[in-house]
């Protein structure tokens, strides 16, 4: 099962973003669905052993947090996102990549919600639109979700497996 962690966002986040995705809607430019968007907190890749990394996230002990959106930017022109700052985040980061060891492939962790994928070619134009565009919204994360992410060829659908 390919799996990833990640914390929810609320209806009214998303809401205000669907006119952004509707706009990317662009030769070159996949926009997330709205659905499917949501804070990763960390990929795990393929997972053999549910049950055992289940195990694992039930020893978390999360405390509320608050998140702050920001502004957004691009990684190259491949990655539209949108900005977050939580010490709470950042913090829940570093103890999921404690907590899961060098069992899973650990990478410096920057809060973002991605907004959209594009090719560097043809993302240039649409993407720079967007950069810099301030959305000022604040909620409070409470769990930690594991998903399953099924590819097809519509994109992928994402799973809740369990809350934590």
């Amino acid at each position: 099962m390919r799996l990833f962690l990640a914390i929810d966002i609320p209806e009214a986040l998303r809401e205000e973003l669907k006119p952004v995705l509707d706009m990317l809607r662009t030769p070159g430019i996949k926009p997330v669905a709205p659905e499917n968007l949501h804070v990763t907190v960390k990929f795990l890749g393929d997972v053999n052993n549910q049950a055992a990394l289940e195990e694992r996230l039930e020893s978390l002990k999360i405390a509320p947090f608050s998140v702050r959106t920001t502004d957004i930017g691009c990684f190259g022109y491949r990655v539209l996102w949108l900005g977050l700052e939580s010490p709470g985040l950042q913090a829940l980061g570093g103890e999921v990549d404690r907590l899961l060891g060098a069992d899973y492939k650990s990478e410096p962790y920057s809060p973002h919600l991605t907004l959209a994928r594009g090719k560097d070619n043809q993302a240039k134009g649409p993407f720079h639109r967007f950069l810099g565009h301030h959305f000022h919204h604040r909620w409070t994360a409470e769990r930690l979700v594991l998903y399953e992410s099924v590819l097809g060829p519509e994109g992928a659908k994402y799973r809740t497996i369990g809350k934590f």
